[in-house]
């Protein structure tokens, strides 16, 4: 027993022995900083993926919200027809102008990885080309949606155009409206005035003498009471002919002087007066519109 436990001291002994003559060799401590050296490469080595991948995952979440920015506008521009207001309009514009940016981007970034030669294995390649032809359709996609939006500029200036030329017909219109509404109250006001003139007519009751004085008769003693063709209308009674079929002379004894049908009135002496009663006015006054009537 005792001989075993020599021998075991003195086994571990030579391998302290050993151990510290090898760590202090040259040989070892050259293995040793390789080996640090290569530590530290790796450490760099995985760094770089690390920046790399962290590149790609930004540019894939970057896409992603551009397809939802992409799905917003294209839905926005839909529902709105061509009737996307001016601030909404400018929104989605700048909205557009951002997302070309970022895609632009998003290619140089892709076409510098592509560069690089420390990374060309054929799944780091498929990854780049995959988000080479996202950023393409997306990219195509925006182009899409400018020219709808350019068409629908040209739609909305015509349709503002058509607008502003009903606007002008619109005024006409309304000009013509008038005139012919000045035109209609002047055509009535014009058929009325003739209507009223048509209908006019015109009495005088006087005694011979005051008949005689006015200029209205002429003759009488040795020749028949005649009415001239000089008449003042200041000396006659205007009257509408479709409102008075009855005249009151105010006298006991009347004579009609004027030349009226004998068959369209009579005189009826009614409480010591005469009156002129007139059955059927317009063949009354159809041969003239003075009716002279002479009493006494």
């Amino acid at each position: 027993m005792k001989k075993f436990l020599f021998l075991a001291i003195l086994a571990v002994a030579t391998s302290t022995i050993l151990t510290s003559c090898v760590e202090s060799s040259s040989k070892f401590k050259a293995l040793q900083a390789q080996c640090d050296s290569l530590m530290a490469a790796k450490a760099d080595q995985d760094k770089e993926i690390d920046e790399v991948f962290a590149i790609l995952n930004g540019i894939e979440d970057g896409l992603a919200s551009i397809r939802e920015s992409e799905n917003i506008i294209t839905m926005q521009t839909n529902a709105d027809g061509v009737n996307v207001t001016a601030s909404k309009k400018d929104q989605i514009m700048n909205d557009i102008d951002v997302i070309q940016q970022a895609i632009t981007t998003y290619q140089q970034q892709i076409e510098k990885l592509k560069q690089d030669n420390k990374y060309q294995s054929a799944q780091y390649k498929k990854r780049l080309a995959s988000l080479q032809k996202q950023i393409a359709e997306q990219s195509a996609t925006i182009e899409a949606l400018q020219k709808t939006i350019a068409e629908k500029d040209v739609i909305i200036s015509d349709q503002k155009q058509q607008i502003s030329n009903l606007g002008n017909k619109v005024s006409n219109l309304e000009t013509d409206v008038r005139n012919l509404s000045n035109e209609s109250q002047m055509l009535k006001s014009q058929v009325a005035n003739q209507d009223e003139e048509m209908n006019t007519v015109y009495y005088v009751v006087g005694t011979k003498a005051e008949l005689k004085d006015a200029g209205i008769v002429q003759g009488g003693f040795l020749s028949k009471l005649q009415v001239t063709g000089n008449v003042n209308k200041d000396n006659f009674v205007k009257i509408d002919l479709r409102n008075i079929t009855e005249i009151n002379t105010n006298a006991k004894k009347a004579r009609i002087l004027s030349k009226h049908p004998s068959d369209s009135y009579s005189l009826v002496e009614e409480g010591g007066e005469t009156l002129v009663q007139i059955s059927d006015p317009q063949k009354f006054w159809d041969q003239t519109k003075y009716l002279v009537i002479q009493v006494w």
